[in-house]
């Protein structure tokens, strides 16, 4: 938090660089992702349940998930848990940079859109740039760093097995959103906003 917004989003852009070559790792175990997936698929209110959402937001999850579909990419080996305390940082130079990333305990191998909400919500938390930054780093062009994309994101969010709406809404800091939509808006979308 003492770090500025430039620095933040020259962190970012490193964040997604780091997240991008770890994906290029080769994938091992890929025939555990798709029951993985199912579970959480069956029951994607379980987490939201247990982080004690209120029943309001319980019911936006499912039709939210039925109209955003979580795109099929090519498998990759994820952490899975890029949060602020497992990534460290040092200054080299007078920038501050990447030094390392640590505790892999849940990765596996899986959809890279699942490696993103963890990034969002406990790192970025809605500060204008962040996401984008990083997912262009990562290699997603600027012209699909779109809202749909956000809403991706967030449907991946939604179906982590760590998901919880709560902190989603905390993440945000502000006024609490209308919808899952502008949820998508505001915390998770790398377009500039409306």
């Amino acid at each position: 938090p003492g770090l500025s917004h430039a620095e933040r989003l020259g962190l970012a852009g490193d964040l997604g660089e780091l997240v991008g070559e770890l994906h290029a790792l080769p994938a091992p175990d890929a025939e555990t992702w798709p029951p993985f997936l199912a579970r959480l698929l069956e029951d994607p209110l379980a987490s939201h349940r247990r982080a004690g959402t209120p029943e309001a937001w319980l019911a936006r999850v499912e039709p939210f998930l039925r109209a955003v579909p979580l795109m099929d990419r090519p498998l990759a080996y994820l952490h899975t848990e890029v949060l602020d305390e497992h990534v460290l940082v040092e200054q080299r130079n007078g920038r501050w940079t990447l030094s390392g990333m640590i505790d892999f305990a849940d990765s596996r191998t899986g959809n890279p859109g699942y490696e993103f909400p963890a990034l969002v919500e406990f790192i970025f938390k809605g500060e204008p740039g962040l996401l984008r930054a990083c997912v262009e780093a990562y290699g997603v062009p600027p012209a699909e760093c779109t809202q749909e994309l956000g809403r991706e994101l967030l449907a991946w969010g939604l179906v982590h097995q760590f998901g919880s709406l709560p902190r989603m809404l905390r993440a945000l800091g502000g006024a609490e959103p209308q919808s899952l939509d502008e949820l998508a808006d505001r915390l998770y979308s790398p377009a500039p906003l409306p």
